[in-house]
């Protein structure tokens, strides 16, 4: 094990000492369904900020400026080959996949390429421009993708492609859209699409002819992560002051907002969501995440999670994201966690960090 990762482990265990002899019954408040792993079996750097996670042809891939690729089912982490610049490597900014088809976001757009666990033959993409700061194949209710992959640039543009990433087309936003903020997250309810900019939601029957959807007055704070969960006619939107709103289709309802752990800090910042099985996670900006039912209404019930102070327990959440059995999460700073799918909604279920 690397010497890093002791140290990370002593860190853990004082702080974790120090607050149980400071807050009494602490686990019992935090109680989650979910607890973090103490063994630390794979070798991806700890520090790393992940920006996201895809697997194709039998390999797990990891863009955090960097690329890796692991085997699945295996632990041992090794490099990949990024487009080049001239002949230097560029860095990795974001990352999508369409079935085998890698795309990565570089600091000169949108790279693809099929899946290779070491070198793959890197192609530009078409029609797009700029420092890409996000990528992502837009979900759909009932788990499945909608079948565009969305890029952000540094600038506030919003590009889309329907073919694997070989192309983009400028999305037209209405005026103004992007005033308070770049794109953030969209999600695709099965009849339409919603996406989140600064302190606006959009939403259409297709990307072309997103309309914005006046928002409700009690939201003071940039909306960032939106989720449609599966079987259901509603939506929910995180803000950046850790609440979090409803649409069903008509009109809005506070669902409730995450109080802050800290005296000090007034809110929780909030990122994205993912669901797994019949409970939804939020991702924060530094402290872990927080889930709930799927059938909740309010925010009642929200558990912080997971429940010892480890590297995901003070996260920055960057990106969730499931592959087959395991479920990812990403952060910033603290590098990479999984946790397997069929123990993820049990008492035992541990995160593992890669």
């Amino acid at each position: 094990m690397h010497a890093s990762k002791w140290a990370a482990h002593l860190v853990g265990a004082l702080a974790l000492l120090t607050v149980m002899s400071c807050e009494s019954g602490v686990l019992g408040i935090y109680h989650t369904l979910a607890t973090e792993s103490r063994r630390d079996n794979r070798n991806l750097h700890d520090g790393l900020t992940v920006s996201a996670v895809a697997e194709a042809d039998g390999y797990y891939y990891v863009a955090a400026h960097g690329m890796w690729s692991r085997p699945v089912g295996r632990d041992d982490w090794g490099e990949v080959r990024r487009p080049l610049s001239g002949s230097t490597e560029m860095p990795v900014l974001a990352m999508a996949q369409n079935g085998d088809r890698l795309c990565v976001g570089t600091e000169d757009g949108v790279y693809q390429a099929d899946a290779d666990p070491r070198s793959p033959n890197w192609t530009r993409s078409d029609g797009i421009y700029g420092q890409v700061v996000r990528l992502f194949a837009v979900p759909s209710a009932g788990g499945g993708t909608s079948g565009e992959i969305l890029a952000i640039t540094r600038r506030a543009d919003l590009y889309a492609s329907e073919d694997d990433c070989g192309s983009f087309t400028f999305v037209n936003l209405p005026a103004g859209a992007t005033e308070s903020g770049r794109p953030y997250d969209a999600f695709h309810d099965g009849a339409r699409y919603w996406l989140t900019v600064g302190n606006r939601v959009y939403s259409g029957a297709n990307l072309d002819a997103l309309a914005p959807v006046p928002t409700p007055d009690e939201a003071r704070a940039a909306f960032r992560g939106v989720w449609c969960p599966a079987g259901g006619s509603r939506c929910l939107f995180a803000t950046e002051d850790g609440e979090v709103f409803e649409h069903d289709g008509f009109g809005w309802e506070r669902f409730g907002q995450i109080e802050s752990p800290d005296d000090d800090v007034p809110n929780v910042p909030l990122t994205v969501f993912i669901q797994i099985g019949d409970r939804i996670l939020i991702g924060t900006r530094g402290y872990g995440f927080y889930e709930f039912f799927e059938w909740d209404h309010d925010l009642a019930n929200v558990r912080r999670g997971p429940r010892s102070t480890s590297q995901l327990y003070r996260a920055h959440i960057t990106m969730f994201i499931r592959h087959g059995g395991l479920v990812f999460a990403g952060t910033a700073g603290g590098g990479l966690s999984s946790i397997d799918v069929a123990t993820a909604l049990t008492d035992t279920g541990t995160w593992d960090w890669e």
